[in-house]
């Protein structure tokens, strides 16, 4: 056998090793088709048929579509409740916007109003403030109107007290003047029952007084318990006596050289003396 001969034998030994491999290849990779298609119990290594993966895709998908429509039917529902929805919010919205549009009007009239209300306010403050001054001045001129008219008052109160006692006193001094009067009738009875004239000067007469020697001194002087304060003046004579039991003595007569408010020194006047002239000896500007 030629060379030939032996490459043709070791090729188809080397493809029938291929084929065989092959075969065995193809053996070990062999699918029952037919189950694969129409097999109802799965097992292991035996997967569901497709016949029955494509029913019971189909019934699924029947009931995705039934699932499907369910929803779509739920969508529309939902779609046209949103655009109902919607509406209403649109109509809401509207209304809204109206009442809005009105609060702002209303907002700008109440704002316009408080800008009213706050000129009439301060206005109305200014007003009071002049009327407040007003008040002031009216409370100041009420007081001092009261004032006056208490002042008037009392003045009237007091010229009526003063009335009344000027009239009280006119009514004294009448009772006085008719008294005055009367004495005056009286006085000029005894000056006529004494031959006297009312017109004569009284000038140099004492009061009607008496009193008593204070002292006798050497030089003829004598000083009498009555003064200035009793009538006397310069130039009055005293009447000196004593008293003796019921008698009384009649002394001399004294002429006033000198006087205190309540003594008085006088000299003894010689032709009228009668007797030694002592302290305790009584003197009367006349005799009874």
């Amino acid at each position: 056998m030629n060379t030939l001969g032996k490459l043709l034998v070791i090729a188809i030994l080397i493809m029938s090793l291929v084929f065989m491999a092959f075969a065995v290849t193809v053996y070990s990779t062999h699918k029952n088709w037919r189950d694969l298609v129409v097999n109802d119990k799965p097992g292991p290594g035996k997967p569901l048929g497709l016949q029955r993966q494509l029913a019971d895709m189909r019934t699924k998908n029947g009931e995705l579509q039934g699932q499907l429509d369910t929803l779509t039917k739920e969508i529309t529902d939902e779609r046209a409740a949103h655009v109902k929805s919607l509406a209403e919010l649109q109509n809401t919205l509207t209304t809204l916007k109206q009442e809005y549009d009105k609060q702002v009007a209303e907002h700008a009239a109440l704002v316009e109003g408080e800008r009213q209300a706050v000129a009439a306010t301060e206005a109305a403050h200014k007003t009071l403030e002049a009327l407040r001054g007003e008040v002031t001045k009216l409370r100041t001129d009420i007081r001092t109107v009261q004032q006056e008219k208490e002042d008037e008052f009392n003045r009237a109160v007091k010229l009526a007290d003063e009335l009344n006692q000027n009239k009280a006193a006119s009514d004294l001094l009448k009772k006085r003047n008719v008294q005055l009067t009367d004495q005056l009738a009286q006085a000029r009875a005894v000056l006529e029952s004494h031959d006297l004239d009312e017109n004569q000067p009284i000038d140099g007469i004492p009061p009607k007084v008496d009193g008593v020697v204070l002292a006798v001194g050497n030089d003829g002087m004598i000083e009498v318990s009555l003064g200035a304060d009793d009538g006397l003046r310069k130039g009055n004579t005293l009447e000196v006596f004593r008293h003796a039991g019921t008698v009384s003595k009649y002394l001399g007569r004294i002429q006033v050289v000198r006087t205190s408010p309540d003594k008085a020194v006088g000299k003894i006047m010689p032709e009228f003396r009668k007797g030694n002239i002592q302290k305790e000896d009584r003197v009367a500007t006349r005799l009874n």
